[in-house]
C-alpha cells in the first residue's frame, strides 16, 4: 500500500506467488528436521525427493513416501531445494556454483541448516545472474552477516537472522533440554542430548 491506497490491485500479475501443489520438493538431509519438512510439504501437494549420506530401505522410503535420487539429479528437477545437513568436511561449500548451476531457471533454494554449506560467493552470482528464482536463507558463512554485504542487493533473496527456532515453544524446550543435561550430568547420567561421546572417555559420567 502507499498512502493507505491499494497499488496496481487489479493487475494480472499484481503478488503473484508460485503454488506449491504439484511441486517437487528436493529435501538434502532427511534427518528428523528434513523429515518433519517433508510431512508439511506433503500435506500442500508437493511430491518429495531426498539425498541422504545414508539411503534408507524401500521400506522406510514408502512409509514417509520419498524418493532417493543422487545429489545432481535432484537439483536438476526439484522446484525447491531445502537443505538440512550438519556441517562437516564433507558438506564445507559442497553447493559451489557448478552444483547451483544444476538447479531450474524457476527454481528456489532455501538453507536453514549451516551457512558455510553453501559457497556464498557462487550463490550471488547465481542469483545476480538469475539462474534460479530465488533464495531464501536463515544462515550465513560469516554471523551476523555484514550490512554491506552484497546480498542485501539482491531481489531475489529472503533473509532472515538465523531466527529458525524463533518461538516460545522451541525456546522454552530448549532451556528445559539444557537444565534437564546439566542434572543428568550431576546426577552422574549420560544427558539424553550428548553430542561428543568422546568426552566419557575422559570422564566416566556412569
Amino acid at each position: 500500500m502507499e498512502n493507505k491506497q491499494w497499488i496496481n490491485a487489479g493487475a494480472p500479475n499484481f503478488l503473484l506467488g508460485t503454488e506449491l501443489n504439484n511441486k517437487i520438493l528436493g529435501i538434502i538431509g532427511f534427518g528428523r528436521i528434513g523429515m518433519a519438512v517433508s510431512t508439511r510439504a506433503q500435506s500442500f501437494g508437493m511430491s518429495v525427493i531426498y539425498n541422504n549420506r545414508t539411503r534408507f530401505d524401500v521400506t522406510k522410503e514408502s512409509k514417509f513416501n520419498i524418493t532417493y535420487k543422487n545429489l545432481d539429479e535432484l537439483l536438476k528437477i526439484s522446484d525447491v531445494v531445502s537443505i538440512h545437513v550438519d556441517l562437516n568436511k564433507s558438506t564445507l561449500k559442497f553447493l559451489n556454483y557448478e552444483k547451483l548451476c544444476l538447479m531450474k531457471r524457476n527454481s528456489y533454494l532455501i538453507n536453514t541448516s549451516r551457512g558455510q554449506v553453501i559457497d556464498e560467493k557462487s550463490l550471488i552470482k547465481i542469483l545476480s545472474e538469475d539462474k534460479i528464482s530465488g533464495a531464501a536463507l536463515d544462515v550465513f558463512e560469516n554471523e551476523p552477516i555484514s550490512v554491506d554485504d552484497e546480498l542485501f542487493n539482491l531481489k531475489n533473496v529472503i533473509l532472515t537472522p538465523h531466527i529458525g527456532s524463533a518461538t516460545f515453544e522451541a525456546r522454552s524446550k530448549m532451556g528445559e533440554i539444557c537444565a534437564l543435561g546439566v542434572f543428568s550430568v550431576l546426577s552422574s547420567k549420560i544427558p539424553s542430548h550428548l553430542v561428543n561421546r568422546a568426552v566419557e572417555k575422559i570422564r566416566p559420567l556412569v
